[in-house]
């Protein structure tokens, strides 16, 4: 298959591809926008129709509350005048408070008087008010309780014979609104097909109100949506009788509009990319046929000829100043420069063996390490078996007056035979010391050996800095790691990648954080912070990155800055000075040999240090000239 089409293919399956995953997105996603929207419209509505409900039963419970304060109302109720009835409740009372219900009851629950009209205004009986609600437990019955939020009384809907009515029923007191309580006024409005109407009006939707008898117990206001066609939404909720059981159904069909018209823009805007897509491709191939394709065509024409006849000394005539240019130049000095790659590759060979060389190395000091390790876990293993708390224990019984001369005795023999471990247990430590520290030392020759033959450094490869820190954060030993707080500036992260040698880096990061954790030891802290910053640099149309480690450790004084490079220089004890030093020169030589630079300054002792580290950014940067560990 020729590269031409090949590339056709990759494009037609890119273009393909784009339009099924734009399809599904817009599918699964938009649309399922556009219908979650639809739903979250249709439960609003429904909320919206449960609302004007409910106020209209606010509206009606606070007339109930303006009749049973009345003083009137009271001495109605205290003497049973008719006359208030007749002057107060008359026909035009019920056509002008939208009133098809009135009853009032005295305080033992007995029917003083009521009347109950159809929207026409003839009376009409409900037998669901007997004459004596309170032995029926009627639940419109209140019972005054001053304590309750609105003293016992009651609204809502009401389940009638003659249809769902809303109800609202208050204890009729005082003109202040306080007891005793003589009785109970009721007020209802039956919620027939003009109110339906009426409230479908007001909220806007297609309302439908359904009764449920007495044997429907739940649940309740809970919406329930269905999809009863292609473009309608049906959402229901029921609003629950005053006594718990039945009520009223609320239905509302809603037109799934918002869904029609997503799905039109939806389908407009995949058309319409896909379109503009499949043509960008199209541009692109042509583009590409002109630009790369077509020119590729004659270099391999070119060197299939070459090839055939066996001419190396034909030359590529290319007028272009890009890289398929670029690449005619290069072949046509490829054979000039014959002798100069078989010089490389005897250097690439040479290569190879330092990188066995390497390998023999390393396989050389896992060997050291590992009696070396061994005899670390057996020293710890007999430390831990000297109880100093019985030494302590012993010690004070000696001392103690109270203690027995026979117990004395004894004691006295238990410490001169813990005497006795101790020296053959410090007798066995020096010779184990001694043994490691011959170990240490040969291990020590080991990397003078290998140090002549300098730093091998890996292929280089673009890491990300942050990714890169992280690594190095979890080679450092734990309690370093719980000491410091490596804070990552921005300038780190706007930094982004770097082409380097992500293990050596990683290590030479990692030896920059010990050291800075042994600092602020050394410092006297239990903690400390470690903050990272970078910048770009520009300097001979070279562009270098500039990383800048900065630690409140001890700091260091201008005669250390200049030797802490140096092969075997350290701060640490005497003791150990044999193991130490190799850390920061090891670290120096692995950043020459990456063509960078590192340096370490400090305003003082005491007031912490920065190591600067300088990476180069540009391809192809001249190697610098190696320099002294204490020039760095």
């Amino acid at each position: 298959m020729s590269l031409r089409l090949k590339i056709i293919v990759i494009l037609l399956l890119i273009a393909i591809c784009y339009c099924v995953f734009d399809l599904a997105v817009q599918r699964t996603i938009v649309l399922g926008k556009f219908k979650d929207l639809e739903v979250q419209q249709a439960q609003k509505n429904l909320l919206r129709c449960i609302d004007a409900i409910e106020r209209q039963a606010w509206h009606l419970d606070s007339m109930a509350v303006d009749w049973a304060c009345w003083e009137d109302t009271r001495n109605f109720l205290l003497t049973g005048d008719r006359d208030f009835v007749k002057k107060n409740i008359s026909l035009a009372t019920f056509r002008n408070t939208d009133l098809n219900m009135v009853l009032f009851c005295n305080s033992w629950g007995k029917l003083v008087w009521s009347k109950t009209v159809e929207p026409d205004l003839s009376t009409i009986q409900m037998p669901e008010f007997p004459a004596d609600l309170a032995g029926a437990n009627h639940p419109l019955l209140v019972f005054y309780n001053p304590a309750l939020p609105r003293k016992g009384a009651k609204w809502g809907i009401y389940m009638s014979k003659h249809g769902p009515m809303i109800t609202a029923s208050e204890p009729i007191l005082s003109a202040g609104g306080q007891g005793p309580c003589l009785g109970t006024l009721i007020l209802g409005r039956f919620l027939d097909e003009r109110l339906v109407t009426d409230l479908a009006r007001q909220t806007g939707v297609d309302l439908v109100i359904e009764p449920l008898d007495e044997k429907y117990t739940g649940p309740f206001q809970k919406s329930v949506l269905r999809q009863v066609s292609p473009d309608m939404l049906h959402a229901s909720s029921v609003i629950a009788d005053v006594s718990g059981k039945g009520g009223i159904r609320l239905i509302i069909n809603q037109k799934t509009d918002i869904t029609s018209q997503g799905a039109a823009a939806m389908k407009f805007a995949i058309i319409s990319v896909c379109g503009a897509f499949v043509a960008a491709i199209a541009v692109i191939f042509v583009l590409l046929q002109k630009s790369v394709l077509g020119p590729m065509a004659n270099l391999s024409k070119h060197f299939t000829s070459m090839a055939d006849s066996y001419d190396l000394t034909a030359k590529i005539h290319v007028n272009r100043r890009d890289e398929i240019g670029i690449l005619a130049q290069q072949f046509n000095t490829l054979v000039d420069q014959l002798a100069m790659a078989r010089s490389i590759h005897g250097e690439r060979s040479y290569n190879s063996g330092k990188s066995e060389m390497a390998a023999g190395l390393l396989h050389n000091l896992r060997n050291m390490f590992s009696p070396v390790i061994s005899r670390v876990c057996l020293l710890k293993e007999n430390v831990s078996k000297i109880s100093l708390d019985k030494l302590e224990t012993a010690k004070a019984q000696l001392v103690d007056e109270k203690t027995s001369l026979s117990r004395k005795q004894d004691i006295a023999s238990y410490i001169e035979l813990t005497y006795q471990s101790l020296i053959g247990l410090y007798t066995n430590v020096q010779t184990e010391v001694d043994e490691i520290a011959i170990r240490a030392a040969e291990i020590e020759k080991i990397f003078s050996s290998a140090d002549a033959d300098g730093i091998p450094v890996q292929v280089r490869e673009k890491v990300v800095l942050c990714d890169l820190i992280e690594r190095s954060e979890k080679l450092i030993p734990d309690e370093f790691a719980r000491m410091l707080d490596v804070q990552i500036t921005d300038s780190v992260r706007k930094a982004g990648t770097v082409k380097t040698d992500p293990l050596a880096m990683a290590q030479v990061v990692a030896n920059i954080f010990t050291n800075a954790a042994e600092s602020i030891r050394s410092a006297g802290k239990t903690s400390g912070v470690v903050r990272i910053a970078a910048a770009t640099e520009t300097s001979d149309s070279n562009t270098s990155l500039h990383l800048i480690f900065t630690d409140d450790g001890a700091g260091a004084d201008k005669a250390r800055l200049e030797k802490v490079f140096e092969r075997g220089y350290t701060t640490k004890s005497k003791r150990s000075i044999k193991l130490c030093g190799l850390g920061l020169h090891w670290c120096a030589n692995t950043i020459n040999a990456l063509d960078g630079r590192i340096w370490l300054e400090s305003p003082g002792p005491g007031q912490g240090a920065s190591v600067h580290i300088l990476l180069p950014l540009t391809i192809g940067v001249k190697k610098q000239p190696k320099l002294k560990a204490g020039a760095l």
